[in-house]
């Protein structure tokens, strides 16, 4: 019978598999160095591009409601907006009459829409002035604030919601309401509202607003969008021409750049490290004006 010999690894196979298998080690880390890092880049990347679509449209939304030639843009810079900012309409279920104060009438619930329903204490609002149906060159907006809201019923019997308002002398007053506003006119809620690009206190620039009760008190800037870059935020005002509009009541469509920064730095494709950056481009026509 043979005997069975011992047999093991000599010294230079050994280390021939620890060197294999440290070649092996260090593919593999690095690859997945790698994978971490491109997925690190791709995540900022993403949240910046989020971020500034996120800002285009939110601002695209806001402006579109706006028609400067009635007064809804107050004033206008190359970082800052104040406007009315729209918060509901409606559409009245009964003609106005005469309140203590103002003028009531009722809404149909199932013909309000916006974000929020009417507030007493922070409304302003826009009465469609129609007077002679037959003839549009007496149509207008009648502008006041809002007293007071409640339950109530149209005359067909489905829900509603009463409204007391109080109409400005400049705009025409309590008799202009009561002469030239019928059922089935519109009616708008809107807050004053600035939008701007704002430094926070951890010293990033965001997008961001507040608004204005009906007695001027503003709230806190709220941020909205972000970070941005310093100039993260520009407007330009046109006319119906398309050329730079010279006052307020002259924009017809306003361009807006939007440039958005990564909120943390990563690995840039041009190399070393830094935030990522991107922007948008784009112009909105505003109510009432045609598209550019």
């Amino acid at each position: 019978m043979r005997a069975l010999r011992a047999r093991g690894f000599t010294l230079v196979e050994l280390l021939v598999v620890i060197v294999l298998m440290g070649v092996i080690t260090a593919a593999i880390y690095q690859s997945i160095g790698s994978t971490q890092r491109i997925t690190g880049t791709q995540v900022q990347r993403l949240h910046v591009q989020q971020s500034t679509r996120a800002a285009a449209l939110y601002l695209t939304y806001a402006l579109r409601e706006l028609d400067a030639s009635d007064g809804d843009i107050q004033s206008a810079s190359a970082t800052k907006l104040r406007i009315r900012g729209m918060r509901w309409m409606g559409v009245l279920c009964t003609a106005p009459v005469g309140i203590v104060g103002g003028v009531g009438f009722v809404l149909r619930d199932s013909l309000q829409f916006g974000v929020r329903a009417p507030s007493g204490t922070l409304d302003s609002i826009l009465l469609f002035h129609d007077g002679d149906p037959a003839n549009r060159s007496d149509d207008y907006w009648l502008v006041g604030g809002l007293l007071a809201s409640g339950a109530g019923t149209c005359p067909d019997g489905t829900p509603g919601t009463v409204l007391n308002v109080t109409i400005t002398a400049a705009s025409g007053g309590v008799d202009s309401a009561l002469a030239g506003v019928f059922a089935g006119a519109p009616i708008r809620g809107f807050q004053a509202e600035e939008i701007q690009l704002y430094q926070g206190a951890g010293g990033d620039y965001w997008l961001a607003r507040r608004a204005a009760d009906r007695g001027g008190g503003w709230s806190d800037m709220e941020e909205l969008v972000g970070p941005l870059t310093a100039n993260g935020l520009q407007f330009a005002y046109y006319d119906s021409t398309g050329a730079a509009a010279t006052t307020v009541l002259d924009v017809a469509s306003v361009g807006l750049v939007v440039r958005g920064r990564s909120p943390r730095t990563a690995h840039l494709p041009a190399g070393g490290i830094g935030y990522v950056r991107d922007s948008v481009i784009t112009r909105v026509t505003l109510r009432n004006n045609q598209g550019f």
